[in-house]
């Protein structure tokens, strides 16, 4: 489908009204993520409308009181497909919804991928980018490097440019309270490590 650009301000609204009340770990609103995630997919020649829709509206069932019939009542079923998805099942607890996104990350569609990457690159280029880092521990912001880069195996090679944006946030750094710099990616085994890292988040909601 083509950009309609009132169609497009349509969901930017929606998005923009459901996540008003919500903030980022790093204090700013909460509609920023989803805008630079679309941005990242149009920068990266991605121009489906039903795609760039899904990626304004990827957070809204996970983290507001937007229902899937809500959205496909008002932006069809394909759109509704993308956000499902992307979507995680709050119900399970912490380390199950991070262990399902690594096993279900190469079954869904081309458009799934894509909006899925791309919130990857955002998150993750938001802790290298934040000084200090909003995750505590360090190591927290360490696994969740390591976690990203295992859900994301299954979306290499599709998008050079996504490709590119990703191999750049891997060689990043961490920075900590006291302005300790880390490697983005722990040294050593990465297996061992996101193990240690479903340890760290285990008690987390």
């Amino acid at each position: 489908m083509n950009l309609d650009f009132d169609f497009f301000l349509s969901v930017l609204e929606f998005a923009t009204h459901k996540h008003r009340f919500q903030l980022r770990k790093d204090g700013a609103s909460y509609i920023e993520h989803p805008i630079k995630v679309c941005k990242i997919l149009k920068d990266a020649g991605i121009n489906d409308i039903e795609i760039l829709s899904g990626a304004l509206l990827h957070d809204t069932v996970e983290d507001t009181n937007t229902t899937f019939e809500e959205l496909e009542e008002h932006f069809g079923k394909q759109i509704t497909q993308y956000v499902r998805e992307v979507t995680d099942d709050k119900k399970l607890d912490k380390v199950t919804r991070k262990k399902l996104q690594i096993e279900h990350s190469g079954t869904i569609s081309y458009g799934g991928k894509m909006i899925k990457y791309a919130d990857k690159i955002q998150n993750m280029g938001s802790i290298i980018s934040t000084v200090p880092c909003p995750f505590k521990p360090y190591e927290v912001a360490q696994g969740y490097m390591v976690w990203g880069k295992k859900v994301s195996e299954a979306f290499r090679g599709i998008n050079s440019i996504l490709d590119k944006q990703f191999d750049e946030i891997l060689k990043g750094n961490i920075t900590d309270d006291n302005g300790k710099i880390y490697p983005a990616l722990p040294e050593g085994n990465l297996d061992e490590f996101l193990l240690h890292y479903y340890d760290l988040i285990h008690d987390q909601k």
